[in-house]
C-alpha cells in the first residue's frame, strides 16, 4: 500500500468542499446556492484553524514535529489501522518477523490484484479481437490488438509470445494471455508510428 502525499495536503481543502455540497446530498429537493468567493475562504481560513487546534495537543498555541505529524485524520487513522494488522500477536509492538509478514502479505494481495486486473483484460481481449471465436487469438490477432489498444507492435511476434505460449500453437488462450498482459514485455515492444532505423554509412 502507498499513501498520496498529495491527497494527505489536501485533506483541509477536501473537506471544505464537502461541507459546502454537504446540504445538496442532505436534501435533494432544496437547491443550494453555490458559495461565493468569499464565503470559501471564510470556510478555508476556518479550516486551517480547526487543524491547527487538532494539531496542537497541549492548547499552548504552537505545534511541534510531533504535532504536524498528526495533521491529517486520515493518515492516522490509517497507520493506526495497518499497524494493528501488522502487531500480530496484539502486544503494541512489532518484530522484524511480523513487519515482514505484512509486508509480503500486501505484495501477494497486490500481485492477485495484478492478475485480476490482467484475467479480466485478457477476457475481455478475447471477446473483441478472436475473429475466428476459437476462444483465443492468433498472431495476427495479437497484433491486432497490440496495435488498437496499446498502439504498440514488435519486430518478431512469434518469439514474442513464446514464453506465454505453453502449447506451441502460436497462440495464445485466456490462461496464455492473462499470463502475456501480466508481463508484457515493454522493452521488446515499439511505437506503431515509431520511424523506421536509417541506414548509417561510415
Amino acid at each position: 500500500m502507498s499513501w498520496s502525499r498529495s491527497q494527505s495536503a489536501n485533506t483541509d481543502m477536501l473537506f471544505v468542499k464537502q461541507w459546502h455540497t454537504a446540504g445538496q446530498s442532505k436534501n435533494l429537493s432544496i437547491k443550494v446556492a453555490s458559495p461565493t468567493a468569499g464565503q470559501v475562504k471564510h470556510d478555508v481560513r476556518n479550516c486551517i484553524e480547526e487543524a491547527f487546534k487538532r494539531m496542537d495537543s497541549d492548547n499552548d498555541g504552537l505545534i511541534n514535529v510531533n504535532d504536524y505529524f498528526h495533521r491529517d485524520p486520515w493518515y492516522t487513522e490509517y497507520t493506526k489501522k495497518t499497524f494493528a494488522e501488522m502487531d500480530v500477536n496484539g502486544d503494541g509492538m512489532a518484530s522484524i518477523t511480523e513487519f515482514k509478514s505484512y509486508h509480503d502479505m500486501i505484495e501477494e494481495a497486490l500481485k492477485k490484484e495484478a492478475e485480476k486486473s490482467a484475467f479480466n483484460w485478457a477476457n475481455e481481449t478475447i471477446s473483441k479481437f478472436d475473429k475466428n471465436e476459437d476462444d483465443m487469438i492468433d498472431l495476427a490477432e495479437i497484433n491486432a490488438f497490440m496495435k488498437d489498444s496499446l498502439n504498440q507492435t514488435a519486430d518478431n511476434l512469434e518469439s514474442l509470445i513464446a514464453p506465454f505460449d505453453k502449447h506451441n500453437d502460436k497462440k495464445l488462450d485466456l490462461l496464455e494471455l492473462t499470463n502475456f498482459l501480466a508481463n508484457l514485455p515493454y522493452d521488446k515492444l515499439k511505437p506503431c508510428n515509431a520511424p523506421a532505423p536509417q541506414a548509417q554509412f561510415l
